[in-house]
């Protein structure tokens, strides 16, 4: 099984939220992401409810058959809203 490591952007009771190094807010028709696009953020349920410091695995939202899980690590960087 193949992942990659993330940093969470955002922590709330319900989600948690990264920005993927992979999905573009904005693509050209030939698939490329245009010079002024943003990295997508994605978000992903909170199981636990907490907002402590910690690595939680999920299954990507981007389509790369490279990656089966992506590994979110909540940091003391990480945004908390909601507690």
């Amino acid at each position: 099984m193949k992942s990659f490591l993330i940093e969470a952007n955002m922590i709330t009771p319900d989600h948690i939220t990264f920005e993927c190094p992979f999905c573009w807010s904005k693509y050209k028709q030939n698939g490329e992401p245009y010079k002024t696009a943003k990295h997508h953020l994605h978000t992903h349920g909170n199981d636990s409810k907490t907002n402590e410091n910690r690595i939680t695995y999920r299954s990507p939202h981007c389509h790369r058959p490279e990656y089966d899980e992506v590994i979110i690590d909540i940091t003391d960087n990480t945004i908390r809203k909601g507690f």
